[in-house]
């Protein structure tokens, strides 16, 4: 493999993707710390929000609409897409920490003799 191509890309974008992962986490984290579960769930509804909107410049792109400029709106499109992505992100790390949590309850429950 070109060393070029793994410095100039690959790496970049698997930093980039380990850093989604760690705010995420961060964030979730410290929402349930600070016993603000519920924002996460705001968080996600708010996210697909932005997917959907991000949507849009492939309809423009498609000629399914004619308004809007491209450029304006694959910068939209993008950063639209990365901020609804981390908020899904967020919302999938609630939903492992539920599957988590039940697991281990029913471990403490089966340990108990209950």
């Amino acid at each position: 493999m070109n060393s070029s191509l793994w410095k100039s890309h690959i790496l970049p974008f698997a930093f980039l993707l380990g850093l989604l992962a760690a705010v995420t986490l961060a964030g979730d984290y410290f929402l349930h710390r600070l016993d603000l579960v519920w924002v996460g769930r705001y968080l996600g509804i708010l996210g697909t929000l932005l997917i959907i909107c991000a949507l849009y410049y492939s309809a423009r792109k498609r000629k399914w609409v004619s308004k809007g400029n491209p450029k304006t709106l694959i910068r939209l499109h993008e950063f639209g897409t990365w901020l609804g992505s981390a908020m899904s992100a967020i919302v999938v790390s609630g939903l492992v920490g539920k599957i988590l949590l039940k697991q281990s309850q029913q471990h403490v429950k089966d340990k108990r003799g209950f």
